[in-house]
């Protein structure tokens, strides 16, 4: 059986940057979804809105991509709106302790835009290495509970990486 396709979206609304996850989200769809969100906020964009409306679930890396970007908005005084978001979703964020860093505002909709497919980011082996490690150290960063949780899991995407995982 394979995988189910996911699409991730984006699009530019008046005042923020739309993204919407059609499909599980995960380690393979983390790498597109952070360069285009840094490519954004490189560009000054502060608010992000992420439509969940089609996202029945996420992996601790994509969840750790979100976290972190979450992280450096608020030290800019931005935020990452987290909309339509399923109770299986917001009980993954909840046990990772990470809930705060988020915006929950109730709509139906993330607002109306023309949305285009993000660009495939990097796919090597080396490139999710660092892009799993980022995000799970992002995670232990966020609380401090989940260092057990994820202290393993770096040490051994940190080796990878110094094995020269490509």
């Amino acid at each position: 059986m394979s995988e189910p396709t996911t699409n991730l979206l984006v699009a530019m609304a008046e005042e923020c940057a739309q993204f919407r996850i059609v499909g599980p989200a995960t380690f393979v769809q983390a790498p597109a979804f952070r360069s285009a969100a840094e490519a954004l906020r490189g560009r000054g964009h502060r608010r992000f809105v992420v439509d969940l409306s089609a996202c029945l679930t996420m992996d601790s890396t994509f969840i750790g991509v979100l976290a972190g970007l979450a992280r450096k908005l608020r030290a800019l005084g931005g935020t990452v709106e987290l909309v339509n978001a399923g109770e299986r979703i917001q009980l993954q964020i909840g046990n990772l302790g990470i809930l705060p860093f988020f915006e929950w505002p109730r709509r139906k909709t993330a607002g109306v835009a023309d949305f285009q497919a993000v660009p495939a980011g990097p796919t090597g082996k080396t490139a999710l290495t660092e892009v799993a490690l980022s995000a799970h150290q992002d995670l232990m960063a966020a609380n401090p509970d989940n260092v057990a949780r994820f202290k393993d899991v770096a040490e051994f995407l940190a080796q990878e990486l110094k094995a020269g995982g490509s």
